[in-house]
């Protein structure tokens, strides 16, 4: 019995290092076994997404209307035979018309919403100076400034009297497009 006992003893002794063993290693892990990975994972493009185009951005397409004192020295008579008329009819594309004073507030904010459509779309844009042109203002029987006529192929298919929204010029040239 006595044997047994310090075999018990002795057993016991083994299972209680063993315990403090184990305690003492869960407060200080063995470095050599663990080790901790950080990915970021690579985004895999959506393949039924469709890409964004990218704006087109053109040169604006603006002409300036020489004065009548202009016209008169080239010897022309008829409205027709005027550059003016003759850049409206050269294409079968949206021509916007801005009749203009810089007397008047509104009109440089109209020639701006115009000159960024021109750019947006490409659309020619064809300014006439109402103190420079008033005979030609008076043909065209303007009312009020700003005044935009829309032609298309050299005819004239809608006007916008007034100042108007950057939002409006753009649903024409939609329109007519």
């Amino acid at each position: 019995m006595k044997k047994s006992k310090k075999y018990i003893y002795l057993i016991v002794l083994i299972l209680l290092m063993g315990l403090s063993a184990c305690q003492g290693a869960e407060s200080a892990p063995d470095v050599s076994t663990s080790f901790i990975v950080s990915a970021t994972p690579i985004p895999t493009p959506d393949p039924t997404a469709t890409p964004t185009p990218t704006p087109i951005k053109f040169e604006a397409n603006i002409v300036n209307v020489p004065d009548e004192d202009v016209v008169e020295d080239m010897e022309i008579d008829r409205l027709e035979d005027t550059p003016f008329f003759v850049e409206i009819t050269n294409t079968d594309d949206v021509v916007m018309v801005e009749f203009w004073s810089e007397d008047v507030a509104y009109c440089e904010e109209t020639s701006e919403n115009l000159v960024t459509l021109s750019e947006n779309t490409g659309v020619k844009v064809v300014r006439v100076n109402v103190n420079e042109n008033p005979t030609l203002a008076n043909d065209y029987g303007l009312v009020a400034l700003p005044s935009v006529y829309i032609f298309l192929g050299g005819i004239q298919v809608d006007a916008v009297l007034g100042a108007a929204p950057y939002d409006v010029y753009q649903a024409m040239v939609e329109e007519y497009r």
